[in-house]
């Protein structure tokens, strides 16, 4: 029974080691910088997807006005 104690303590103490060095913090520290650029990313990406959809919008009403026009 000693022995399996001393094994999850070794266990522990290795998970606590590991969560504490520095590659660790740096992806924690890079996770948290690039959520405003993925915000900015999609505001970007919204901002170009409502361009496109109304001169699509723009550009069917304009070639409805001008061929009823024309037709009449």
């Amino acid at each position: 029974m000693g022995q399996a104690q001393n094994l999850q303590l070794q266990v522990t103490v290795q998970e606590a080691e590991e969560a504490n060095s520095p590659g660790h913090i740096n992806a924690t520290n890079q996770s948290t910088i690039s959520q405003p650029r993925t915000f900015m990313q999609l505001l970007r990406m919204t901002i170009f997807t409502l361009f496109v959809l109304s001169g699509q919008s723009a550009a069917i009403l304009l070639g409805r006005f001008y061929y009823d026009k024309g037709g009449s």
